[in-house]
């Protein structure tokens, strides 16, 4: 996201279906993280964890 240090998602935001590209972002960010380690890049509120051997990402979110 531009500028730098911006959010990619705020607390209390309603994530529907216009928050597509947005998540598509992110799986391409994660695709690219996986593909080509050590370029990880910095997203304020997005967090890394491995599974299974993959980085995932995750976000707190409310259902």
């Amino acid at each position: 996201p531009y500028p730098p240090g911006i959010p990619v998602i705020m607390g209390g935001e309603i994530f529907n279906a216009k928050a597509e590209p947005i998540l598509d972002y992110l799986l391409t960010r994660q695709q690219f993280e996986e593909t080509f380690p050590g370029y990880e890049g910095d997203i304020h509120g997005v967090e890394r964890r491995c599974e299974n051997g993959r980085t995932v990402f995750t976000t707190l979110c409310l259902k």
